[in-house]
């Protein structure tokens, strides 16, 4: 009796071992579910989890059990039946975790994770809820791309490179209250109604609001990059503490819009454009001295109030439907550098000139004026923003995980306003 327990500690041991060397290496391609509970007695795996094509298979539901840490990347995706995935004991993953073109998927469960090298969704447009019920706090990049998501829920970050959420058609809000800095955020083609809180964000390179009804970014100090805001239901945007935008600046097709609040912006180091908004005076900017680039304003207000701008690097192009304008530069001034001047009210079309990619880094030298893009096209402007709709039907998660491919392309319909320096 004493030798079988013997035997029997000894072959629950080499279990153990053998199991555990499953753990020593990978990548792991996995399946099905009997190949992932050949790995239920690993706690750290060592290597790329792989799970593909499990749905096809006529598999609906996977469940990754007692693994708490993976040093590689998790990547799930092309699962045709997929339902549920669930990784309950998971807590961090060195690399990437990506779940993408899982057309049925509505239940990805990972209660216990805090920290990924980053996270991308996409393609998964049947999941309506995010369950990190322990927080997810670590990620250097966040994307968000087709899914049926109403919130993003139990991801709280105080910094990030990227975070981007597009194409999300049921999204109501998007909060991350304890975010600081952020290197490119992206906001665009979601839910019509969609808000968006950031309250405590103060740093970010380039940050795009595209398609918003509210926008809660009070406490931004700087923006080294680009600020845009296209395609909103706002009525007011209130930035009081941004200092400086080192590139460009741009509100496209928000009709509604009925003021601006920009009272400690000094300089924009890029193109400054405003056009087709609900805006009867162009003011808010009590202290802008210098613009880098071209400044356009395309509307139908009736006054502008700059005060205290005395340098603009490129072109003017101030177009108005209001037959009480009047311009309150001339061509003779010392204000508008570039070769190009149009300041006229009683405009019955809209139009400009001239045309560069905002999105591009512009520089000015002595009294030339050059667009970053090196092109200049003619374009006609309209109140109609439907040619800036996006489709999320034909996305494939490869465009998400570009980061800002899918942003680009949104950006590229709607950036045609800036004069060429």
């Amino acid at each position: 009796m004493l030798f079988k327990s013997f035997a029997l500690t000894l072959l629950f041991a080499a279990a153990r071992v053998q199991a555990a060397s499953n753990c020593s290496s990978g990548p792991y391609n996995i399946s099905a579910q009997g190949t992932l509970d050949e790995l239920n007695s690993c706690t750290v795996l060592n290597g790329d989890l792989y799970i593909s094509d499990a749905g096809n298979s006529g598999i609906t539901t996977l469940t990754v059990n007692g693994i708490e840490s993976v040093q590689g990347d998790v990547v799930v995706s092309d699962g045709q039946y997929l339902t549920s995935l669930s990784f309950p004991s998971l807590k961090n993953v060195s690399g990437a975790f990506n779940v993408n073109n899982m057309i049925r998927m509505n239940n990805l469960a990972t209660p216990e994770l805090t920290s990924v090298g980053s996270l991308n969704l996409a393609v998964l447009p049947n999941l309506q809820e995010l369950q990190f019920n322990a927080g997810l706090s670590d990620s250097d990049s966040v994307v968000i791309d087709d899914t049926q998501l109403q919130a993003i829920d139990g991801i709280s970050l105080d910094s990030v490179t990227t975070f981007q959420v597009t194409n999300n058609r049921y999204i109501q809000e998007i909060t991350m209250e304890g975010l600081e800095s952020a290197q490119n955020i992206q906001i665009s083609a979601n839910s019509k109604g969609v808000s968006v809180n950031f309250s405590k964000l103060s740093n970010v390179t380039t940050a795009t609001f595209d398609g918003i009804s509210n926008v809660f970014i009070g406490n931004l100090k700087s923006a080294a990059g680009n600020l845009y805001f296209s395609n909103t239901t706002l009525d007011n945007i209130s930035v009081p503490y941004l200092t400086e935008i080192g590139q460009s600046f741009a509100v496209l097709y928000s009709p509604e819009l009925t003021s601006l609040n920009f009272p400690n912006l000094t300089t924009v180091g890029g193109g400054f454009v405003i056009n087709d908004t609900g805006l009867t005076s162009i003011d808010g900017f009590p202290v802008i001295s210098e613009i880098g680039g071209g400044l356009v304003l395309l509307g139908n207000f009736s006054s502008i109030d700059m005060p205290d701008l005395s340098d603009v690097k490129g072109a003017l192009t101030v177009e108005t439907k209001a037959t009480n304008f009047t311009c309150p530069w001339s061509n003779d001034d010392s204000v508008i550098k570039g070769d190009d001047f149009t300041c006229q009210g009683s405009v019955a079309t809209i139009s400009a000139t001239s045309s560069y990619d905002l999105s591009s880094t512009v520089s000015a030298t002595s009294g030339s004026a050059t667009s970053a893009t090196g092109s200049a096209t003619t374009t006609s402007y309209s109140s109609d923003s439907s040619a800036s709709s996006s489709s999320s039907s034909s996305h494939e998660s490869s465009a998400a995980s570009n980061g800002f491919t899918a942003g680009a392309l949104v950006l590229g319909s709607l950036l045609v306003a800036a004069l060429a320096m």
